[in-house]
């Protein structure tokens, strides 16, 4: 290869790098309110748009810009979540996240779909690009403390 070649590649990695930074993994579809046991929350739906999975976040309060409350981010897990089995404690985590945020009156809960294989076999977004880009899209800073 020569030299301009090279730089050539180069440009176009350079580029193809900046337009996925650029790109949306996931897009808002709903928001609805979600009066709980513990609290009404804002549930916002998510669609990854690579492979349809659906994602929620569960929001108390106005959290843009804020560092001060508390983020947790779940992974599903039927088996925990809804039947409560005894082989994990999800279900757990989900209302010890619920309870700390509806004590400090904001916060934020990221439920997020396992992840699948996109079209054509091809690995979707993982999960840390999914919940990073919904929570800019919340307007939580990136350097938010986040609770796992």
């Amino acid at each position: 290869m020569s030299l301009a070649s090279d730089e050539a590649v180069l440009r176009d990695a350079a580029d193809l790098i900046a337009r996925r930074r650029r790109e949306r993994s996931v897009e808002r579809v709903v928001s609805t309110a979600l009066p709980t046991a513990h609290g009404t929350f804002t549930a916002v739906g998510y669609r990854s748009v690579a492979d349809g999975a659906e994602h929620i976040a569960v929001v108390k309060g106005d959290v843009a810009g804020r560092h001060d409350v508390p983020v947790h981010i779940h992974h599903a897990c039927l088996a925990g979540d809804v039947f409560h089995a005894l082989a994990c404690d999800c279900g757990t985590q989900i209302e010890h996240a619920l309870t700390a945020i509806e004590r400090r009156g904001a916060g934020a809960l990221l439920y997020l779909a396992r992840a699948d294989r996109g079209e054509g076999g091809h690995a979707g977004p993982t999960h840390s690009d999914v919940g990073a880009q919904i929570l800019a899209d919340l307007g939580l800073p990136s350097s938010t403390d986040i609770l796992q």
